[in-house]
């Protein structure tokens, strides 16, 4: 729904995530590719409308509107042991429901533990969803 987070994941075929969507060791996601062209590397810019999160690698735009609608993406991956890279052979792209009646606020159910070091960086989202959208504060 417009003015809400959209929220993708990175699948590809014989790639396998574990419970709380950490990739195997081996794999990491490297960038994900807008409109085939423009690349969104791992960042920690919390502020930015388009953010690729490092640790899990998802693709999240806040704030979408119709603007959105007409960019598709894509997925990239390397294999850390043999340097192999490999592109998702299919698209996201994000669509509007039709119905903008007024929605409850729901909350992502991902739930993850992140183990970190002391100094290191740590990104915790929050995903809202409703309409109109909810603010967090």
């Amino acid at each position: 729904m417009p003015g809400n987070v959209a929220v993708f994941n990175c699948h590809i075929p014989g790639v396998s995530y574990n419970e709380n969507h950490v990739l195997p060791e081996s794999v990491a996601i490297t960038s994900w590719v807008q409109d085939g062209v423009f690349n969104i590397f791992p960042s920690w810019e919390i502020d930015s409308k388009i953010i690729m999160i490092p640790k899990t690698g998802q693709l999240r735009i806040a704030n979408v509107d119709e603007n959105d609608l007409r960019h598709s993406y894509t997925c990239r991956i390397v294999n850390k042991l043999t340097g192999f890279t490999q592109e998702s052979s299919t698209f996201g792209r994000i669509y509007f429901e039709s119905n903008r009646t007024m929605a409850p606020w729901s909350k992502s159910n991902d739930f993850t533990v992140h183990l970190v070091k002391q100094g290191d960086h740590l990104l915790l989202p929050c995903d809202v969803y409703g309409f109109p959208p909810p603010k967090v504060t």
